[in-house]
């Protein structure tokens, strides 16, 4: 841009003509480092560059995939072995295209805004995807947290449970349960042991001898009742009311 007299395309888009070589060496070191025109020409040679020899376009230089507007296609451009050193390659006026009998190409707007709406697209993608991953990354941690907070939860439930088993046993027995327990223990050995006869307790059914059991067993109720009663009385004393 703005060195139009120096180099330009040509109308059709296809083919481009240096005007001036001299100030052209000048503008040749901004993108491909210092060198002559002789060199940028034996450089365009090596990567297939073609030289119009006649017509409108004489002296120009053209490429298929060298295209204006077309700057997606240059990359198809590759480095060819030619023998020799490289130099202008044979060409042959009846085989040169006709460019303008072709339809011209120019900067294709339609083309770029489809390039520029894809890129768009592709960066909402790109955009929507983080914001996805962020926001399961968020449910992701908050889910860790509420676990962690339950197990806590579970924690400390256990740890309640297992001090309240521990005061129950640290607690001591009141003296009143005491003489309870001992009294129970006492009773079944104050009861009298009684043989069972030959024939058995039913052979005793209307037998004179059934009334002293009973008798028997009525006194050991009232000891057993008595004793009670003084244990009792004796728990009442040592514990004040």
């Amino acid at each position: 841009e703005g060195n139009g007299r120096i180099c330009s395309w040509q109308p059709h888009g296809r083919a481009f003509v240096v005007h001036r070589p001299r100030d052209f060496e000048e503008i040749i070191p901004r993108y491909f480092g210092k060198m002559k025109f002789s060199s940028f020409q034996r450089q365009l040679n090596l990567y297939g560059f073609m030289r119009l020899t006649h017509g409108r376009d004489k002296g120009g230089y053209y490429h298929e995939y060298f295209l204006r507007g077309r700057e997606n296609m240059t990359h198809k451009i590759q480095r060819i072995r030619v023998k020799g050193t490289g130099g202008r390659a044979a060409s042959n006026p009846d085989q040169e295209p006709n460019f303008y009998a072709m339809p011209p190409v120019g900067t294709d707007v339609s083309v770029r805004n489809g390039v520029q709406a894809q890129v768009a697209q592709a960066q909402q993608r790109h955009t929507t995807a983080a914001a996805f991953s962020e926001m399961q990354m968020q449910r992701l941690m908050e889910a860790e947290r509420r676990q962690a907070q339950l197990r806590h939860q579970v924690h400390q439930q256990q740890e309640r449970q297992r001090q309240l088993q521990q005061r129950q046993q640290q607690l001591p027995i009141h003296p009143r349960y005491q003489a309870s327990n001992a009294s129970a223990s006492v009773l079944p050995a104050m009861m009298p042991k009684i043989a069972p006869p030959a024939g058995g307790f039913a052979s005793l059914r209307g037998s004179p001898a059934v009334r002293p059991l009973r008798q028997i067993s009525a006194d050991s109720a009232l000891a057993m009742r008595r004793s009670r009663q003084q244990q009792q009385q004796q728990g009442q004393q040592q514990c004040p009311p």
